[in-house]
């Protein structure tokens, strides 16, 4: 009796082994690597010479809504084009970085 058990349990081990070795299944293909993202295109001086700022007759009447203030009017401008100096560089992209560098040291020294 002991023998056929045996034997029985061999069997099964056996057939059931057999599917245990079934080829696995074919891995989904690989994913293509991503595109590359398009360089950015660099902001010239020019760009900057497009930009409207609020126009002086308005911004004397004063800014109830806020829509005046934190403009490109409120950049300070290190050679500023007036009548009396046409050939002045104006808005430069040096202003913008300066005026950046120092909203955030306002804030830093705020807690913000």
């Amino acid at each position: 009796m002991k023998k056929r058990i045996t034997l029985a349990c061999l069997a099964i081990a056996l057939a059931t082994a057999g599917y245990a070795q079934a080829p696995p299944a074919a891995a989904p293909p690989a994913a293509a690597p991503p595109a590359a993202a398009p360089a950015a295109a660099a902001i010239t001086d020019a760009d900057l010479k497009g930009i409207e700022a609020p126009k002086p007759e308005l911004r004397l009447k004063g800014d109830p809504d806020g829509a005046l203030t934190g403009t490109v009017a409120d950049v300070a401008v290190a050679d500023p084009i007036t009548d009396k100096t046409p050939k002045a560089k104006g808005l430069t992209i040096a202003d913008v970085v300066n005026q950046v560098g120092q909203n955030r040291s306002a804030l830093s020294s705020h807690g913000l």
